[in-house]
């Protein structure tokens, strides 16, 4: 086995890293009683199909990423149509201007794999919660 990582090696484990920290973000917010069925990528990030797919094979959801990746831009537009009388409401105006550009859905023997990575994300994190709260670490 080779432990020679190059920069590739780095990103994908940056990005596997923050798909894992979203799934765990889900997780809390259903445990809340949110009901969460897809997601939808904006921004910069929407762009990387690689990144996208880790997103959706972590979290096993169904991600949208939209034709326009200018999210703030398009919400002022949409507020100030809804605003105007251009739109009759939201619902319209996403109707209207909400085109899906590609969808990412999970693939389950990979998420399968990514299961396994999660759970030992898990337990690291509880191992660190402490020093990323502030707390005492305990011996």
């Amino acid at each position: 086995m080779d432990f020679e990582k190059k920069r590739g090696h780095l990103i994908r484990a940056s990005q596997e890293g923050v798909a894992y920290s979203l799934r765990h973000n889900l997780e809390i917010a259903e445990q809340a009683g949110a009901q969460v069925t897809e997601l939808w990528g904006m921004g910069g990030c929407a762009n990387s199909q690689v990144f996208m797919q880790i997103k959706a094979d972590v979290t096993g959801k169904v991600i949208r990423v939209p034709r326009s990746d200018m999210a703030t831009t398009l919400g002022a537009a949409i507020l100030a149509g809804i605003g105007t009388g251009v739109y009759q409401d939201y619902e319209d105006a996403r109707n209207a201007t909400n085109k899906v550009q590609k969808v990412y859905s999970p693939n389950a023997a990979v998420k399968k794999v990514y299961d396994e990575g999660y759970a030992k994300y898990l337990r690291l994190y509880e191992q660190l919660e402490c020093l990323m709260t502030r707390e005492e670490v305990q011996a």
